[in-house]
């Protein structure tokens, strides 16, 4: 993988490490503590589940937006845009702990929500500024390696931010239930995020697209007569993505929190388990442009997604932690393989 880095220009390597900071940071401390900070301060799971949906909503909201002002203002600019919005949202979220409780709700949720608007821009927007910043046409590998970076930030994120809590409650002298402790290391969160801004300026506005990868062997009539009809292209892929997301998004949302509540774990053991299903992605999304090559795209995303969904099967019938860890794990596995290839296929 580090050779694959080497060969990229240099803003495509700039904004992987944008990429791997805001994973360290979102999907990997932030994804740990919020749902438990949450707990913490009393909210019911409702609330959570309330409060996700509403980030997840603004993330598919802002992703329509995004596209469309990333077509006219470019790439690179809403890239750092993205970067901005994520640490503004950190940091309105690290401020909550002196909101008054009557609009402490609305402030966590709205905090979020900014959050998410910055992820929405951040992922839309990456893949043509990586495609068009590249000096290889190997789209697959282009692809992977985005894959892989942003797992093994994930794992990382994941795996430091379980710990944390407990070594603030042992320093600072607090209970393990104290919000404090789930507060500060998401107070931290705002640096490592301008930090990515930083890499993101660091880019320049890519100059021409990538020519597209002699290996898609989609028939071209098929491709073709979609082409025609751009509306149906769009609904079809959305609905495609809904599907393949509307599983894993409940578990992943509820996954801490189940873990937390009715499986008793400890916030390093969730951290523990969280990153393991971060890291299996490493692996794994390096393995699909072999995969592609010898399967085509399309039936590897095809398998990748009935398996990640298989997989969690465990995970809603078992009421085991080694059950459940081992059930997601493995799913994320999956979409760590289908993500790439279908990726590439559409």
């Amino acid at each position: 993988m580090l050779l694959s880095i080497r060969n990229f220009s240099p803003s495509v390597r700039a904004y992987l490490a944008a990429s791997f900071l805001l994973g360290i940071s979102i999907d990997g401390i932030l994804a740990v503590l919020f749902n438990l900070y949450l707990l913490r301060l009393g909210y019911s799971t409702e609330f959570i589940g309330i409060v996700n949906a509403v980030g997840l909503f603004g993330f598919a909201g802002g992703s329509l937006v995004a596209g469309a002002l990333g077509s006219r203002l470019g790439s690179r600019r809403m890239l750092q845009l993205a970067t901005l919005l994520v640490s503004l949202g950190l940091l309105l979220l690290s401020s909550s702990g002196w909101v008054p409780a009557g609009w402490q709700g609305a402030w966590l949720a709205g905090s979020y929500v900014t959050i998410f608007l910055g992820q929405a821009s951040f992922f839309v927007n990456g893949s043509p500024f990586m495609m068009g910043s590249a000096v290889t046409a190997d789209r697959s590998t282009l692809f992977s390696v985005q894959t892989a970076v942003q797992s093994l930030a994930a794992f990382s994120g994941s795996f430091v931010g379980g710990f944390l809590p407990e070594l603030l409650a042992h320093f600072l002298g607090r209970p393990l239930d104290d919000p404090v402790t789930f507060l500060i290391p998401i107070q931290s969160l705002v640096v490592i995020s301008l930090l990515a801004a930083i890499q993101v300026y660091r880019t320049v506005e890519p100059r021409q697209m990538a020519s597209p990868a002699v290996t898609d062997k989609t028939r071209p009539g098929l491709r073709m007569s979609w082409a025609g009809i751009p509306l149906a292209l769009i609904l079809l892929i959305s609905f495609i993505r809904l599907l393949q997301v509307a599983g894993l998004g409940a578990v992943t949302t509820f996954f801490n929190v189940y873990l937390d509540t009715e499986l008793h774990v400890s916030t390093s053991g969730i951290g523990i388990l969280t990153s393991l299903s971060r890291v299996i992605g490493v692996p794994a999304a390096l393995l699909v442009p072999r995969l592609t090559r010898r399967f085509d795209n399309l039936p590897v995303a095809i398998v990748g997604t009935l398996l990640s969904a298989l997989f969690l099967v465990p995970v809603a019938l078992v009421p085991n932690w080694l059950a459940a860890g081992s059930g997601y794990i493995a799913s994320r596995m999956m979409v760590s393989v289908r993500f790439p290839a279908f990726q590439i296929y559409v």
